[in-house]
C-alpha cells in the first residue's frame, strides 16, 4: 500500500521504538477503492502505555488528545490529519450511544481489538512494518461485492448510532446491506434505542449522507425499510402523501436529492443548506419541524426554510412577466442564485426525460438579477442612520420605521440614486 510520504517518519520512530503501528479503518477501505483521503487513523500496538505513546509523538508536532476515556491523539503532519490510539475493547454498561466501558489496558490482536468495529470493510488494518494487509472479517471481500456487511451481531446492536452509519455507508459506497445486518437495524428500531441519540450526532450522519453519496436517496431509503422514518415525522408524512405524477411526494422528493447531489459545488456549508432544502421542499411549514429534530443551528435552519418558502417565485414570476420593483423585492428576502438553482433542480428533475428542456424561468430571473446587480446579494440601502441625523434628527426608536420605509421605497424604485433618495427622504418627513 503506497502510504504518504509525510507519515513515514513518524511510522520509522514508533517502530525502532519498538512499537507497531497498523493503519486502520477508512484510510484501508478508501485506499482499496482508490480514493484519496487525507485523515488516517493508527493504532499503535506493543507500546507501553498511552503515556510512552504521548512522549515518542510529541517529538512529531503538538497533540490534542479527544475522548478522555479513548484515549485518541490527535496530531497534524503537513495536510494529513493523524488519530492515533491504543488496541481497545469497548464494553457495554448503560443504554445510548455513551454507555460504554472502555479498556486500553488489555494486550491484543488486531482481530480481537478489530471485533469492536462496526463493518468489516472498515475493520481492516495494514501493518507498517510487515507491511501486510490484515483482513480477520473479510473486508476487502465484501467491498469487492459490494456489500456492507456487521462484524459481530451482539457488539453491532449497543451502538444506536450504528444504524445512521449504516444508512450513509451505503448510500455513499453504494453498496447493498446485507439480509444480516438488515435484521439488525430493524432489530434496534424496535428496541427503541435510537431515541436515546443526541440529535447532534444523528445529523452528523445526515451531513455525510447528503455531502458524500452520490445517490442519497438510497440512505433515505434505507431508514424508511428499517422503519426508522417514525423518528422523523415530516418525511413519514412524505411518505405516504400521493402526488399528482402517481409517485408519492417521498419518491419525488428523493430524486429530486439525487440530482441535487450531481449539482453540488464543492462549498460545504453551502451544499448542505441546498441539499437541506431539497430535502425539505415538500414538507409542511418549509420543513421546519424536521430539521429542528436535527439541529439547534437556527442559522442553518432559516436558511433552509427560506430558501423552501420561495423555491416557486422564479416561476411565479415569470408567469407574471413581474417588473424590476418585484425582483428587486425578491432579491431582498433570498439569495437569487441560491433559488434559482433549488428552483432549476425541481424542474430538472420533473423535466428528466426531456433532455432538451430548458428551465425558461430561472433564465429570465437570472438576466432581470444580474441587469440590477442583486444576483447574489439585494441591493445595499442608500438610505442610512447618518443621513436623518443630517436632516437633524436625533437618534430614536422611530429610526428603524423611517429606514425601513425608505429601503421598500428604494425596492420599489422611488428612488435610485443618494440624491434622489435625500429628497424622498425630505418629503417623506413632511407627510
Amino acid at each position: 500500500m503506497q502510504l504518504p510520504p509525510t507519515l513515514i517518519p513518524l511510522l520509522n520512530h514508533l517502530t525502532h521504538r519498538g512499537m507497531t503501528p497498523i493503519i486502520v479503518g477508512g484510510y484501508i477501505r478508501d485506499s482499496l477503492l482508490d480514493r484519496h483521503a487525507k485523515d488516517i487513523d493508527i493504532e499503535v500496538y506493543d507500546s507501553q502505555g498511552l503515556d510512552a505513546l504521548k512522549t515518542e509523538l510529541s517529538k512529531f508536532g503538538t497533540l490534542h488528545e479527544v475522548g478522555s476515556s479513548f484515549g485518541v491523539l490527535k496530531i497534524e503532519l503537513e495536510t494529513l490529519q493523524l488519530d492515533i490510539s491504543l488496541p481497545r475493547t469497548e464494553s457495554k454498561i448503560a443504554p445510548g450511544h455513551q454507555g460504554f466501558c472502555v479498556d486500553t489496558t488489555r494486550k491484543l490482536n488486531f482481530s480481537e481489538a478489530a471485533r469492536r468495529r462496526d463493518f468489516t470493510i472498515n475493520a481492516m488494518g495494514y501493518n507498517t512494518v510487515t507491511n501486510t494487509l490484515l483482513d480477520p472479517y473479510g473486508g476487502q471481500e465484501d467491498l469487492r461485492q459490494g456489500i456492507l456487511r456487521e462484524v459481530d451481531a451482539d457488539t453491532f446492536v449497543e451502538d444506536p448510532l450504528r444504524l445512521y452509519r449504516t444508512m450513509q455507508f451505503a448510500a455513499r459506497f453504494s453498496l447493498r446491506v446485507s439480509d444480516s445486518l438488515h435484521r439488525l437495524c430493524t432489530t434496534m428500531v424496535d428496541s427503541d434505542e435510537l431515541s436515546s441519540l443526541p440529535k447532534a450526532r444523528i445529523f452528523e450522519e445526515f451531513q455525510k449522507l447528503l455531502l458524500k453519496s452520490d445517490t442519497p436517496s438510497l440512505g433515505i431509503h434505507l431508514l424508511k425499510t428499517f422503519g426508522a422514518l417514525r423518528y422523523f415525522d415530516a418525511l413519514n408524512h412524505l411518505a405516504s402523501k400521493p402526488c399528482h405524477s402517481q409517485k408519492n411526494l417521498f419518491d419525488h422528493t428523493l430524486l429530486t436529492l439525487d440530482t441535487m447531489a450531481s449539482r453540488r459545488s464543492g462549498n460545504i456549508p453551502k451544499d448542505l443548506i441546498m441539499m437541506l432544502a431539497i430535502l425539505c421542499h415538500k414538507m409542511p411549514q418549509y420543513g421546519s419541524t424536521f430539521l429542528d429534530q436535527l439541529t439547534e443551528s437556527h442559522k442553518l435552519i432559516d436558511a433552509v426554510t427560506t430558501l423552501v418558502r420561495y423555491n416557486r417565485y422564479p416561476q411565479k414570476l415569470y408567469d407574471l412577466q413581474a417588473g424590476e420593483p418585484e425582483v428587486l423585492a425578491l432579491s431582498a428576502k433570498v439569495c437569487i442564485a441560491d433559488l434559482i438553482q433549488i428552483a432549476e433542480t425541481i424542474d430538472m428533475k420533473c423535466h428528466r426525460h426531456l433532455p432538451q428542456h430548458r428551465f425558461q424561468a430561472g433564465e429570465w430571473l437570472r438576466k432581470s438579477a444580474e441587469k440590477l446587480h442583486v444576483y447574489h446579494k439585494a441591493p445595499q440601502p442608500l438610505l442610512q442612520g447618518r443621513d436623518l441625523i443630517a436632516e437633524n434628527l436625533k437618534p430614536s426608536k422611530a429610526f428603524k420605521q423611517i429606514l425601513d420605509d425608505a429601503y421598500r421605497a428604494q425596492l420599489q424604485q422611488e428612488f435610485t440614486c443618494k440624491s434622489e433618495a435625500r429628497q424622498w427622504l425630505r418629503t417623506y418627513l413632511t407627510r
